[in-house]
């Protein structure tokens, strides 16, 4: 009675099955998180080189080239974007407000402010 019967090696396949099912979604999941946060980690970086262009010249001529070289760069970076830059002028500061709209599965928006 060494033997295994055909139940148990029926059911160590099923723990089996159930241990590798579990384990791929984990490592989807994972998956999915990293894309996000690389994702974000680009919106990060393209925002703050947009900001740092807007600074050097603040030209409102050269602000519309600028969003326009900026877009064109994005629509290679971040396929289905939306870029919007606005500039508020109050009594001794300027702002301008970088907003970039991804188009993904779940819209998401990041948007950064800066005072100049």
């Amino acid at each position: 009675m060494s033997a295994f019967s055909l139940i148990e090696v029926l059911v160590a396949l099923l723990v089996l099955s159930l241990v590798i099912g579990g384990v791929s979604k984990v490592l989807l999941e994972s998956t999915a998180c990293y894309q996000k946060a690389e994702q974000r980690e680009k919106l990060i970086a393209v925002g703050w080189s947009i900001a740092n262009s807007l600074l050097a010249d603040q030209n409102e001529q050269t602000l519309k080239t600028k969003i326009r070289y900026w877009q064109e760069r994005l629509d290679v970076l971040l396929p289905g974007n939306v870029l919007t830059i606005d500039r508020e002028n109050s009594d001794d500061r300027c702002f301008y407000i970088i907003r970039i709209f991804l188009t993904t599965e779940s819209t998401k928006m990041f948007e950064l402010k800066i005072v100049v």
